[in-house]
């Protein structure tokens, strides 16, 4: 079996309200990665389990691929502070959790019409 990491991704700057989790799971199912994406605070946190090349290749799109709105700040690796995501277990988009005051400030992006690809 090969080798398998597993660690939280923070993502911070116009991150919410722009289509981030949605490329989050898009990315990661892509790469095969296990875990869960969630709205967290004014950050985006993607607790992500796979081979350590597929995690690299993620946190890298993570900064580079972003959807258009998005402005990505800063992409950190904290410590896993809860269960690895469990191997085979596919990618889920789950509910933002409410934190406040933890954390940097929300970025609201402005608002924009809807393209082409969504319409």
């Amino acid at each position: 079996m090969s080798e398998r990491v597993a660690c939280t991704i923070t993502v911070s700057g116009t991150v919410q309200g722009v289509g981030f989790r949605p490329f989050v799971h898009r990315t990661a199912t892509r790469l095969g990665v296990d875990g869960w994406v969630v709205n967290a605070g004014g950050r985006v946190e993607p607790s992500v389990a796979g081979s350590p090349r597929a995690l690299s290749t993620l946190a890298r799109a993570l900064r580079e691929d972003a959807p258009p709105l998005a402005h990505v700040r800063h992409v950190g690796t904290p410590p896993l502070t809860e269960p690895s995501p469990v191997p085979g277990s596919g990618f889920t988009v789950r509910g933002s959790t409410g934190e406040r005051g933890r954390g940097p400030p929300r970025e609201i992006p402005p608002d924009a019409a809807t393209c082409e690809a969504c319409l």
